[in-house]
């Protein structure tokens, strides 16, 4: 059973996670803590009962000076394990996704239009959403690419095929230029003929 089966983003499982370390630690060490001066302090006064009602006074102070020194250490120690286990949190939850999306966009730069990337992102937060869309926009753009090769392709066929139309006009435009030139010369040739005819 997964911890966060349901959608949370990853403020709500950061915030969560450290909720839960932050009071896992602050018990182990309280107990820790607690159970070392109940013990010393039995100690104390075991050793020190024969001691005259003067003493006790400072021997109070001194086991509640321990107590308290015992107390920062374990303080400053649950803050540096929270911090390590926070920097931990972020870099398994945040940074890997993160890394994964840049790199995705890297390829995308560096191989000049490569939508070959996937991003693989298992995760049903903000993250993971914005994996998936990624992977949707790579899809549907290598598609609008493929429709615009076939279409290019097409006009580049249609041209050639114009091309070719083209030329065979030409071709029969001079033909027929040449045909109109032969018919102006044997008209006038007999129109030529027939003024002669008609001197004669």
């Amino acid at each position: 059973m997964k911890i966060f089966s349901k959608r949370w983003s990853v403020a709500s499982k950061i915030f969560l996670v450290v909720i839960a370390i932050n009071l896992i630690i602050s018990t182990v060490v309280l107990m820790t803590v607690l159970n070392s001066t109940r013990t010393e302090m039995r100690d104390v006064l075991k050793e020190h009962l024969t001691i005259d009602s003067n003493n006790i006074d400072t021997l109070t102070e001194e086991a509640l000076a321990s107590v308290r020194w015992r107390a920062e250490i374990a303080w400053i120690v649950l803050a540096l394990s929270s911090s390590f286990l926070l920097y931990l949190f972020i870099y398994y939850v945040l940074k890997k996704p993160i890394g994964q999306l840049l790199n995705a966009g890297r390829k995308l730069v560096a191989n000049a239009g490569d939508l070959r990337a996937d991003v693989n992102i298992n995760s049903n937060d903000e993250l993971g959403l914005l994996g998936s869309s990624l992977n949707d926009m790579f899809s549907d753009l290598t598609e609008i690419i493929r429709v615009i090769r076939t279409t290019a392709d097409k006009v580049n066929f249609s041209a050639q095929s114009l091309s070719a139309s083209t030329e065979q006009m030409n071709s029969i435009t001079e033909e027929t230029s040449m045909t109109v030139q032969n018919i102006a010369k044997a008209s006038d040739l007999q129109a030529q003929k027939v003024e002669e005819m008609i001197r004669e």
